[in-house]
């Protein structure tokens, strides 16, 4: 039996600092459309990584929640910390959220990019590892806008890529 993924809406992401290397705080917002149980339902926060390229050398930048710590103002209060690493942080509940309920979560801690540019992040929700709204794969179906960090004068490309249909490609870049 295949169990399909349910969606994820109202995905928002923003740092109280845009400064490269700032030690912050976060707040992420989501709404997940299936129920996420107590003890085993998992939301997972991973964000993609930017590089810097020179004639010598290449410098991968994300995201850092190392040392990230849940704020008392993370709604539901129910969500406590599950993971932590370089790139990707994950939260667990003691109690069950309902389906279609809007979540707030507040991370204190974590570091800012080092290099400036526009960055994204990758949510989905678990049941221990079988995904439940979104997928945990890399490239995933359910990601945040864009936000900047840092100065941003020595990027002069953005925009969106379109099917044939005018809808937007998930995932798509360019490297220039």
């Amino acid at each position: 039996q295949t169990v399909q993924a349910g969606t994820i809406s109202n995905i928002s992401i923003s740092p109280a600092s845009t400064t490269a290397s700032a030690n912050t705080t976060y707040t992420i917002t989501l709404k997940p459309s299936s129920k996420i149980a107590s003890g085993s339902g998992r939301i997972w926060i991973q964000s993609y990584y930017n590089y810097s390229y020179s004639s010598s050398s290449s410098t991968s930048s994300s995201i850092n929640f190392n040392s990230a710590s849940l704020a008392a103002t993370t709604s539901p209060s129910t969500l406590s910390l599950y993971s932590s690493g370089y790139n990707t942080v994950g939260l667990s509940t003691s109690s069950d959220i309902a389906a279609n309920t809007t979540i707030s979560i507040v991370l204190n801690n974590v570091v800012n990019p080092p290099l400036n540019g526009y960055y994204v992040t990758h949510i989905w929700t678990a049941d221990y590892s079988t995904e439940t709204d979104g997928s945990g794969s890399w490239g995933g179906d359910y990601t945040s806008s864009y936000f900047r960090i840092g100065s941003t004068s020595n990027i002069n490309v953005t925009g969106t890529i379109t099917d044939g249909n005018g809808a937007a490609v998930p995932f798509a870049q360019v490297n220039v």
